[in-house]
């Protein structure tokens, strides 16, 4: 009798421990979805800590150190889509002005998680003096941003450190 209620009590410890495994494996999921990949990567090391045989988890932990470019843009821009700003008030300032305010209510927002890193490359001069008017509450950094540049007349350029803001057409 005391043998059968070990082995139950081991069978009990070892279905929660994988029921635990796999919520941090859910989350996980969730924070890679998401882009943040800090968050991913804590998640599955984390089911790995409690289920060593986790395969899904190994799996996710090995794939995350060959992440091509393509994938850490899309978690950037994640990020930006998740950070709130309460409100965005430009009111006749240059696009250079306004990338720089943009790049503090983003960091503040985050806090201070999220560098936006704006670069200008306009060998021309032809939009770093463009005027920005906005007024907006309640939005997504990265729609900030699209407002910022559709009314300088530019474009974004994602790259892996730094989001380069062009001229159209350039």
């Amino acid at each position: 009798m005391k043998h059968k209620l070990l082995v139950l009590s081991l069978a009990l410890a070892s279905n929660l421990s994988a029921q635990s495994a796999a919520d941090h494996f859910a989350k996980g999921e969730a924070a890679l979805k998401a882009g943040n990949i800090l968050a991913a990567k804590a998640s599955y090391q984390a089911a790995l800590k409690i289920d060593p045989s986790h395969g899904n988890a190994k799996f996710r932990l090995l794939s995350m150190k060959n992440l091509s470019a393509n994938a850490q843009l899309k978690a950037r821009k994640a990020q930006l889509k998740q950070i709130i700003l309460p409100q965005v008030l430009f009111e006749d300032l240059t696009l250079e002005e306004s990338l720089e305010a943009l790049g503090v209510m983003i960091e503040r927002a985050s806090g201070e998680a999220v560098i936006p890193n704006f670069v200008i490359n306009d060998p021309s001069d032809s939009i770093s003096k463009n005027k920005v008017n906005i007024n907006l509450r309640n939005i997504p950094a990265s729609v900030a941003l699209q407002y910022v540049t559709q009314q300088a007349k530019a474009r974004e350029v994602w790259q892996a450190h730094v989001i380069s803001i062009r001229p159209i057409g350039s």
